[in-house]
């Protein structure tokens, strides 16, 4: 999830005296990644995912958290090498829509195995139909937050277009509008919802989980240059003892997730 403040904090790790830190930028995600004065790398899910994923790096780097899409957006004009939480579609092989990115520079790209899978569903009350067809969110009205908005745009490839869009700051608004009946179904990742059940034990949201408006895998992802193959490999191997450990899946949320089609709480 992601709401939006006002600072940044950044981070620069020791390592030999004559290397650049190679810079890596993350987006601000409420709930999940946020910088905390003094702590930055504790107290939420992906904080403590990045820290360890970083941990005793045998290349120095330095890590920067900014709020909204000014992340990535930094990173895509190349003011960062690296990105966390960098997403795209399944296998990395279609770069997205409208950006400055040629598909040649995302080709070139050395990008990290995925840590996490994330889907985007309509999500629906307990007492509301549940969405089984594209066609049921023609002309209704929907909620979404900025950034997902702004996914959607970049990285879907099925017209989703029809359904009458709320646009709100964050994924805590829009299923909050949901909730108090203001509009019929509210886009928003798994995740998310995950994050918004665990503060609202009960609450009545669901989806058909066999209907995905869009699928994105979240990697770390660095442009070509000195390190960024070393540093990717590292990253390989932290991913590969986290999942093995089962801790990947509690700082992705999937330890406690509901499988398959959760059309009623």
């Amino acid at each position: 999830m992601r709401r939006y403040i006002a600072v940044a904090a950044a981070l620069a790790f020791s390592g030999p005296a004559a290397a650049e830190p190679l810079s890596i930028v993350a987006q601000e995600m409420p709930g999940l990644l946020s910088p905390v004065a003094g702590r930055p790398y504790g107290g939420l899910p992906y904080n403590e995912l990045l820290g360890k994923l970083i941990e005793a790096s045998p290349v120095p780097v330095s890590v920067k958290v900014e709020p909204g899409y000014r992340g990535p957006r930094n990173w895509t004009d190349r003011q960062y090498q690296c990105i966390f939480g960098g997403v795209s579609s399944p296998g990395h092989k279609i770069p997205p829509n409208d950006t400055s990115i040629t598909p040649d520079d995302w080709a070139t790209l050395v990008i990290s195995r995925p840590f996490n899978i994330l889907t985007v569903h309509a999500w629906n009350r307990a007492d509301s139909p549940v969405v089984t067809d594209r066609k049921m969110l023609e002309d209704a009205v929907v909620a979404v937050d900025e950034v997902l908005s702004l996914d959607l745009g970049l990285h879907a490839r099925a017209d989703i277009a029809g359904s009458r869009m709320v646009k709100v700051k964050n994924p805590w608004e829009a299923l909050d509008l949901l909730q108090a009946g203001r509009v019929n179904f509210a886009y928003a990742f798994d995740n998310d919802v995950e994050l918004y059940r665990r503060r609202h034990p009960g609450i009545g949201i669901g989806a058909d989980r066999n209907l995905k408006l869009l699928v994105l895998e979240e990697s770390m992802m660095c442009w070509p240059g000195e390190g960024a193959e070393t540093f990717i490999s590292y990253i390989d191997a932290r991913l590969k003892a986290l999942d093995a450990s089962g801790e990947l899946a509690r700082l992705t949320l999937k330890d406690r997730a509901r499988p398959g089609a959760d059309a009623s709480p």
